[in-house]
């Protein structure tokens, strides 16, 4: 995944750059064009969903992130291959069969009602069309953060606040196809290597964050800080950490940190 403009924080998430290895290739077996990228922080997995032909609405809880998606990519907003939409996964603002997929990353696990969002999800998407989801897997090792007995900005009040630690493989399965889905694959991403290397950036994130008085904070808060020392540090450090994440063959899909599933709307 690349840039138009300048380095997005976004974009420099492990657990999204493994994701998005899984979820990019689904694009060719989607049936149409129109594309939801349903919370989609500040954008930059919409970003490369417009640069490959797609038009995408890119649906967000947080005004300042889709503020912050507007700034990064003008020219893919300007042109309508991105389409900022404010709204709430359990009430989408889209019309019924409107999208002919859509990708929800690391969002249920945010949002109260589960089940309400699904059925949203369903709804939007036409019959046939492809949903790509994925969530904390709950079988797997707690995040360093958490063995540590730390507050992260997920027990912060807010959008980032999990409301649950995640799912397993089959619950999801099950609630898919209790809402309108036909789940035809699963896989999952983040091993023993990447959770070491992802902890370790995760508690020195939370470190820096505490020493400046924040305990809570969104995609847009860090996109602001893209230019200071510590973020181009980072993103300096950035490919080295990929690839050790890349290359964690070792664990089976049931200690996966991230579950990625692949579903049809049925009808």
């Amino acid at each position: 995944m690349r840039q138009t403009t300048h380095i997005s924080v976004q974009e420099l998430d492990l657990s999204l750059q493994l994701r998005a290895e899984l979820a990019l290739p689904v694009l060719a077996k989607m049936p149409g064009k129109l594309i939801g990228d349903l919370g989609c922080g500040t954008g930059c997995f919409s970003a490369e969903l417009g640069r490959r032909g797609y038009k995408v609405l890119c649906v967000d809880v947080t005004p300042a992130n889709l503020d912050a998606l507007a700034l990064m990519y003008p020219d893919l907003v300007g042109s309508g291959s991105l389409t900022p939409i404010e709204g709430d996964l359990a009430a989408l603002p889209l019309e019924t069969g409107a999208l002919d997929g859509a990708f929800c990353m690391e969002v249920l696990e945010h949002v109260e009602d589960d089940r309400t969002a699904l059925e949203e999800i369903s709804r939007v998407l036409r019959p046939g069309g492809v949903l790509v989801l994925s969530v904390p897997n709950r079988a797997a090792p707690l995040p360093l953060v958490e063995r540590l007995g730390l507050e992260s900005v997920h027990d912060q009040p807010g959008p980032e606040r999990h409301v649950r630690p995640g799912y397993d493989a089959a619950e999801l399965a099950a609630l898919l196809s209790s809402t309108g889905f036909d789940a035809i694959s699963v896989a999952g991403v983040g091993g023993p290597l990447y959770r070491a290397t992802a902890g370790l950036i995760s508690l020195a994130h939370l470190a820096y964050r505490r020493a400046r008085g924040q305990r809570a904070w969104t995609w847009a808060d860090l996109e602001r800080e893209s230019a200071s020392l510590p973020m181009r540090l980072y993103a300096a450090v950035f490919p080295a950490l990929l690839f050790v994440a890349r290359h964690d063959g070792g664990g089976s899909l049931a200690k996966r940190s991230t579950l990625v599933l692949t579903a049809t709307r049925v009808g």
